[in-house]
């Protein structure tokens, strides 16, 4: 497994819009995890510089980009090796040097958090909070810090758009919780995908017992809106029908979070989902018996 000496560690991309809290999440997962176990890179520091001939005009016109090439040779250098970030000026946005920035430790798990996952992450959890609510903490954070961040928020909105037409996170985490709220859900996540344990009886412990989920449950995303109603649940996931579209949703079962009121939960929202034709998910019911009454 991955907390073997000598093997690639396991990657968690904690991803979001700007002022998600995506670092503090990040730091407070660490701190759950331990330091001997999780270790945290500032990805931000990995952007793809300003060249010295471009204007700061020229360069804030694209979307930011990152260094991947570069925070992939970090991570594949071996455990316990001490490293750093690039030394990157954030006043002109250029790089003063491939190390020489923020220092963190090479551990079996990491956790990157930047707006972008890093490539072949293990995982990638999409941190959504508002946009009001986003807007308010660059404010506080650029008093507080005398930075001057709210003044690219069109850059960094920019950025978001763009990243959003190629993410695709496996969870979805409401960021207006409270952060140890947060941190404690994604080390079970994180847990749960180390032991190699089945995501299906584990992701519906409300107690301490499994729970079956009943054809016909009303199913609520993350925002609350009803995305349909069970139609078929199997071991590793569950077929939403979508009440008057042709086509089920298809849910993985490692996204439900529990039961209320006769209400399945999940961690997503509709645009996460993938839609499946429901003649063919038909075919589906021979993959074997799942745990679950269909």
């Amino acid at each position: 497994m991955l907390t073997e000496k000598g093997t690639t560690p396991f990657v968690v991309s904690i991803c979001g819009p700007s002022n998600a809290g995506k670092s503090q999440l990040a730091k407070a997962t660490v701190q759950v995890l331990g330091a001997t176990i999780a270790s945290r890179i500032p990805v931000d520091y990995f952007l793809v510089p300003r060249s010295p001939e471009s204007s700061p005009e020229a360069y804030f016109s694209a979307p930011m980009r990152w260094d991947w090439p570069l925070l992939l040779s970090r991570l594949a250098l071996p455990a316990g090796t001490v490293t750093s970030t690039p030394d990157m000026d954030f006043n002109t946005f250029l790089r003063n040097g491939d190390l020489g920035g923020l220092s963190f430790t090479i551990r079996p798990v990491m956790i990157c958090d930047a707006m972008a996952p890093c490539p072949g992450s293990n995982l990638v959890a999409l941190l959504d909070v508002p946009a009001d609510v986003r807007k308010r903490r660059v404010v506080e954070r650029d008093q507080r810090w005398g930075t001057s961040v709210a003044g690219r928020w069109k850059h960094l909105k920019h950025t978001w758009r763009d990243t959003l037409q190629t993410l695709t996170p496996d969870l979805v985490l409401d960021g207006t919780l409270p952060l140890d709220v947060l941190a404690h859900r994604l080390e079970k996540v994180i847990g749960r995908r180390l032991s190699g344990n089945s995501a299906t009886r584990e992701r519906l412990l409300m107690t301490d017992e499994a729970m079956d989920i009943p054809v016909g449950t009303p199913v609520i995303a993350l925002n609350g809106e009803l995305l349909g109603k069970v139609r078929e649940a199997h071991e590793h996931y569950v077929l939403i029908d979508q009440q008057g579209v042709h086509n089920d949703l298809d849910l993985p079962v490692d996204a439900v979070t529990g039961f209320q009121d006769g209400k399945l939960l999940v961690s997503v929202n509709r645009g996460a989902l993938t839609e499946v034709d429901h003649e063919e998910t038909l075919h589906r019911q021979d993959d074997g018996p799942g745990p679950y009454p269909d």
